[in-house]
């Protein structure tokens, strides 16, 4: 790992292998998930240095919400080119910030994703959102300084027209839960292609289809409201949008709280050339 400037860091990845690719050659979405959640995490490491593990002894960050465009251009002929990624924290407030993440193609210096996450700093004493301390703040002081952006907005409920499309309960297991005793942010994301999955087989959307499933996903959204366990009953709802019906959304639920809503966003025009 090295550090492609004092504010942008190159995470070494390796290359892609064939089971990062679906049956139609396609780079799976969750995929490219794991790959920004590690290149968050190793540019955590490296831009905190000697401060990051006395910081995970008294706090951890939980995702609120991540966005990330998918390349669309990605398939199994990029298997023997290596890539890495590109970290950097773009904006910092008193409790969280803003980092960039994307996945980089080495040969031809090609952006093949990025995601834009906001990380919010959580005591591990009681798991709520406090300030950051004065070192972690002096590490990222140089992001304090720009305008504050635009944090994304609550993703919506269904409407009362917005028909109710998919509706499927999952329990949270070992292999979905992280270091800090959750689900992982990205296990929703699979949960939500699963409930996807299903819909689309019966044919319960109008335009997006298993094969668009498997290689067309273009951008996802994903805020995250509540915390789930391991062996937590969730219950993921999806439905289709009004206005775009490549757009789909989803809602999970515990009871009757709120866990994630969630967006994917397909593109109609991409077809497979396999």
């Amino acid at each position: 790992m090295s550090s492609t400037s004092t504010r942008v860091f190159k995470v070494g990845i390796g290359r892609f292998v064939q089971q990062d690719f679906n049956q139609k050659g396609y780079v799976r979405a969750m995929r490219l998930a794991l790959l920004h959640q590690y290149t968050r995490l190793a540019g955590l490491r490296v831009s905190m240095k000697e401060h990051h593990g006395p910081f995970f002894k008294n706090y951890t960050f939980f995702i609120r919400h991540q966005w990330a465009m998918l390349n669309e251009d990605i398939t199994s002929d990029m298997i023997p080119q290596p890539i890495h990624g590109l970290y950097s924290v773009t904006y910092l407030g008193s409790s969280s910030f803003l980092c960039k993440s994307q996945i980089i193609l080495e040969k031809q210096q090609k952006c093949i994703s990025t995601c834009i996450a906001q990380a919010v700093c959580v005591s591990l004493q009681n798991r709520k959102p406090v300030p950051f301390p004065v070192a972690i703040k002096e590490i990222y002081s140089y992001a304090a300084l720009g305008a504050r952006p635009q944090i994304a907005p609550l993703l919506a409920t269904p409407e009362p027209t917005q028909q109710q499309i998919g509706i499927q309960k999952a329990f949270i297991g070992e292999t979905d839960v992280d270091e800090n005793g959750h689900a992982n942010n990205t296990a929703y994301l699979q949960f939500c292609s699963d409930v996807a999955r299903k819909a689309a087989t019966d044919k319960k959307f109008t335009y997006v289809t298993p094969d668009i499933l498997d290689s067309r996903l273009k951008e996802y959204t994903i805020h995250y409201i509540g915390e789930t366990v391991q062996g937590d009953e969730v219950t993921f709802t999806s439905w289709q949008d009004l206005q775009n019906e490549y757009l789909l959304h989803f809602e999970a639920k515990k009871d009757d709280s709120v866990i994630i809503r969630c967006q994917f966003d397909f593109n109609p025009k991409l077809h497979s050339s396999l």
